[in-house]
């Protein structure tokens, strides 16, 4: 994953997808809502083909997170699109009357903040929301 905040602020990933084994892998990219095939081949072919698109992607001024920054915040478009393909199909949204409630992500529209904020999402193999600051 890679972002970039000047002139806009993008996200980009690359996705490796073992279909068969080493053997067949398919590598894409996601870019917003944007989920584009690359290419098929074995795995190594499609790491060394993600590595330079990665650098050529860095040359136009993105960056690649550290192992300590925090995700980066999109639109909730973009956060269900790449929750989806990662395998992620609901949401837990805990409440005080039910501890264990969970909302499929394609009914999912986005929380409505008190105050007329705002929220930002982010994805880090969990969902994540800020407002103010605070994540959720």
């Amino acid at each position: 994953m890679l972002e970039r905040h000047k002139p806009l602020h993008e996200v980009r990933r690359l996705l490796i997808d073992s279909v068969n084994g080493l053997g067949r892998t398919t590598l894409s990219q996601l870019i917003g809502t944007d989920h584009k095939d690359i290419d098929t081949g074995t795995q190594f072919e499609m790491e060394e083909r993600a590595d330079n698109l990665a650098q050529t992607w860095l040359k136009e001024g993105f960056e690649s997170p550290t192992e300590n920054s925090p995700p980066p915040y999109e639109s909730l478009e973009a956060v269900i699109k790449i929750s989806i393909i990662m395998g992620h199909n609901q949401l837990s949204i805990p409440t005080s009357l039910n501890p264990i409630r969970a909302v499929p992500l394609a009914q999912w529209h986005r929380l409505v903040p008190k105050n007329n904020g705002s929220y930002e999402y982010a994805f880090d193999e969990c969902l994540y929301l800020c407002s103010g600051g605070v994540a959720a």
